[in-house]
């Protein structure tokens, strides 16, 4: 897993650069920490902590402490659309 929670530096020679690092930039600390232990400490949070750490990014998002462009404009449009209707 080649991203570091010290932001969106690589950690390995040839990781990902130009949009999957902004991306990773974008995501909140919490999220971060949530992919790496998923992905590099091989402990991923439960199926509601993953819920909760989402819906808490979504609002933060909405209350621009982080850029939406973590998700791409059409994703983010229809997933607004879908949590509105439920």
């Amino acid at each position: 897993f080649p991203y570091s929670l010290e932001g969106s530096q690589r950690t390995v020679p040839g990781g990902p650069r130009g949009v999957a690092t902004r991306l990773w930039s974008h995501l909140s600390p919490e999220l971060r920490q949530a992919f790496v232990a998923t992905f590099a400490e091989l402990s991923p949070p439960d199926l509601s902590a993953w819920s909760a750490l989402l819906v808490h990014y979504e609002k933060d998002v909405d209350r621009g402490l982080y850029s939406p462009d973590a998700v791409p404009a059409l994703s983010h449009k229809r997933w607004r659309a879908q949590s509105n209707s439920s």
